[in-house]
């Protein structure tokens, strides 16, 4: 398991969260898991078993925050806004 403490992985499908693990456990069975806290909502976490986390279909790691094209920001969204102002 190379799953640390402070170490950053996003959803591999849509909505493409980025979660930081914040603790790194094991349950009763010993199976590691992590409890992660979602980076742009903080009080949204959740703990994953270590398995799922590594599987490269459920989520990926990033060493930095990754960051949509500005065509691909949602509707209404600051990069979205202030796109318009330099077209």
């Amino acid at each position: 398991m190379n799953i640390q403490i402070g170490n950053r992985y996003q959803h591999t499908s849509p909505p493409y969260h980025l979660w930081q693990v914040e603790h790194v456990t094991a349950d009763p069975e010993g199976l590691p898991h992590a409890r992660m806290t979602r980076v742009d909502f903080p009080r949204e976490s959740r703990t994953i078993c270590a398995d799922m986390i590594e599987n490269v279909r459920f989520y990926r790691r990033v060493d930095r925050i990754p960051v949509q094209p500005v065509d691909k920001q949602p509707p209404g969204s600051m990069l979205h806004m202030l796109s318009g102002l330099f077209a």
